[in-house]
């Protein structure tokens, strides 16, 4: 959405506008912020920070299906036991 000429969209409009953006926010990138800190991350080459966005936005997905009461409760457990993280990667179906 570009720049916007009073009055030329409705209120009720742009209130869908900006609710649509704050959902993607609040749905995506919060709970990559939350649970990996990534908004701290003093990485700076910009194809690195890509990736890793990539990769964080990849496995949300399968954690939120994983049964985990939890993200930060799911990332605990599978650092302790890196077969089961394996396995919870193995076990995705990409359709």
């Amino acid at each position: 959405m570009g720049s916007l000429e009073p009055g030329s969209d409705s209120p009720r409009y742009l209130a869908q506008v900006c609710r649509g953006y704050w959902s993607v926010e609040n749905k995506n990138h919060w709970k990559r912020d939350a649970v990996w800190g990534e908004d701290r991350s003093r990485v700076r080459n910009p194809n690195i920070a890509q990736a890793l966005a990539l990769i964080r936005c990849a496995l949300l997905a399968p954690l939120a299906r994983s049964g985990f009461e939890s993200l930060p409760v799911a990332l605990e457990t599978l650092a302790r036991d890196q077969s089961q993280a394996l396995t919870l990667i193995r076990n995705q179906r990409l359709a």
